[in-house]
């Protein structure tokens, strides 16, 4: 390993200068040397760009890429497709690596583990809260065993590509590559497409990512319409591309976990026009078969549903997409049991 490139770390920038130096820092301050960071700038319109060719002029193990302002998405492609690394690590550009955490992380891999999922940091203000996961190997020969076994693992699972080492051949082998035309939730089907390929996961407790908590200008705008869609796009060609691989029989969990999902992302609807919500609803009325088939043991989501719906300014496309799924009968049942 020490003979070729072992990691290429890549960061999507868009007008974070307020925590870009502290970002590359915590890189170059780690104890190892064959990496490279590969930086994109997505068009930002503060002084990123100025910081990003300072430091690409400073550390010759830095590259730097300028996008036109094209999303996220685009921005790690164009770092997956110039990486030259054996193993690819994804990192924001307001977040930090913690204290030895490439080290660490590095000295866990194997020919038998094709990802390494670290614990993080969230940074809220002054306030450090610490989500560990556990020390676990997932090496069944089944790819949905160790899916659905990483999924039960943990109350903290996510899909966000930070904070993860994933193999670049099996990346570029696979074609996997980040949805440009979702505005969110593209980590979601790009990370649960590379747990297709992986034949073995790796749950580490080290924190490995300092993560900044709904910093002012972040990513994570407010929801709309156009995230609602994106989200429920992404939730529904996942479970197409597994239900294209693997008996829907075998799926049962794998579709309540992402079904609990897909509702936990519209529970934040705001206000949509009639032609926005049919919109949605004609969108998973495509998956309806996928769904329903799965629904019948969910009855704690039921009536969870139910009570947000009594009081949600959604309540016409929450009854529209619950009547979708179920029959009258179901809803008057779940009513009265209130």
């Amino acid at each position: 390993m020490l003979n070729k490139l072992s990691l290429s770390i890549i960061i999507p920038v868009y007008n974070t200068e307020k925590y870009l130096k502290a970002c590359i820092d915590s890189i170059l301050k780690q104890n190892i040397n064959n990496y490279e960071i590969i930086l994109i700038d997505d068009g930002s319109i503060d002084s990123s760009k100025t910081i990003l060719n300072d430091y690409a002029c400073k550390h010759e193990q830095i590259r730097v890429h300028y996008n036109n302002h094209s999303g996220v998405s685009k921005a790690r492609n164009t770092g997956i497709l110039s990486a030259s690394g054996e193993y690819i690590m994804f990192l924001d550009s307001d977040d930090t690596l913690t204290d030895n955490s490439l080290l660490h992380i590095l000295s866990l891999t194997d020919d038998k583990t094709d990802i390494i999922i670290g614990s993080k940091n969230i940074v809220k203000s002054n306030e450090i809260i610490k989500k560990e996961l556990p020390d676990r190997i997932y090496s069944d020969t089944n790819q949905l065993t160790n899916i659905i076994n990483y999924i039960d693992s943990s109350d903290d699972i996510n899909w966000y590509p930070w904070g993860k080492l994933f193999k670049r051949d099996i990346i570029i082998k696979n074609n996997i590559l980040f949805d440009e035309t979702l505005v969110s939730c593209e980590d979601f089907k790009f990370f649960y497409s590379y747990l297709l390929y992986s034949n073995g996961i790796k749950t580490i407790s080290f924190p490995i990512v300092n993560y900044q908590f709904l910093r002012e200008g972040a990513l994570t705008v407010k929801i709309n319409y156009e995230h609602i869609k994106s989200n429920i796009l992404s939730f529904t060609s996942t479970i197409n591309q597994y239900s294209s691989i693997y008996d829907k029989n075998e799926l049962k969990h794998f579709y309540k976990f992402t079904y609990k999902y897909l509702f936990h992302e519209s529970l934040f609807i705001p206000e949509l026009s009639k032609e926005q919500q049919n919109d949605l609803i004609s969108i998973l009325k495509e998956n309806k078969k996928e769904f329903k088939k799965y629904l019948q043991g969910l009855q704690k989501l039921r009536y969870t549903l139910y009570q947000i719906v009594s009081w949600n300014k959604g309540i016409k496309l929450y009854y529209k997409i619950w009547k979708l799924f179920h029959s009258q009968e179901v809803i008057i049942r779940t009513n009265n049991n209130l």
